[in-house]
């Protein structure tokens, strides 16, 4: 069994959705968490162990990243759009052109950090740095050009600024019933 599917990893997984990636319930609403964590576990698994990175310190798992080719997201996004509007009751809402958004005109060879999170009490052991090289080293690996962060609060910004992130550009999302804002950042290979 992949060790990503047991009940720690997911329960992280989740966790890590619900804090670097709240532009999602703004977009879908609450629901969307529950829908990725039951895609996350099918048999159809779209967020493969390929694409996911964990670290653990004393067997908890302290900081996991969400990552995919650029390319690989647009496929994703276009097989699994009709599906997740369906399921999430959402087919007459603009939720997913608005989510598209964000991936438009991305640099070819680009390698996106999708999701992104490190337990607070572990930051000082220097996990967000792991996961960041091992973001760097995928890219290299598949020979993406650059990094692309998805920020969606001012501290996740704050985190890749720090680590030599440019803002892209900001995009605006209207929501079911509000309106939020993520930045897109990138970093050079």
């Amino acid at each position: 069994m992949d060790k990503y599917l047991s009940t720690p990893y997911i329960e992280f997984f989740e966790q890590m959705l619900r804090q670097s990636a709240p532009y999602l319930e703004v977009l879908f609403g609450e629901r969307i968490f529950d829908k990725l964590i039951r895609l996350y576990k099918s048999k159809n698994n779209i967020f493969s162990s390929s694409n996911i990175y964990a670290i653990e310190l004393n067997e908890q798992v302290t900081g996991m990243l969400l990552g995919f080719e650029a390319e690989k997201v647009e496929k994703l996004l276009s097989k699994t759009k009709r599906q997740l509007l369906i399921s999430l009751g959402l087919k007459k809402t603009n939720a997913f052109k608005e989510f598209e958004k964000i991936f438009v005109q991305l640099p070819a060879k680009s390698f996106v950090i999708m999701a992104f999170y490190v337990v607070p009490e572990f930051a000082r052991y220097n996990v967000e740095r792991d996961l960041l090289n091992w973001a760097e080293m995928q890219a290299r690996y598949v020979g993406s050009k650059s990094l692309i962060a998805i920020a969606g609060t001012d501290s996740q910004f704050k985190f890749f600024d720090n680590y030599y992130f440019t803002v892209l550009r900001k995009v605006e999302l209207q929501g079911l019933s509000q309106q939020t804002t993520v930045t897109i950042l990138q970093k050079q290979l």
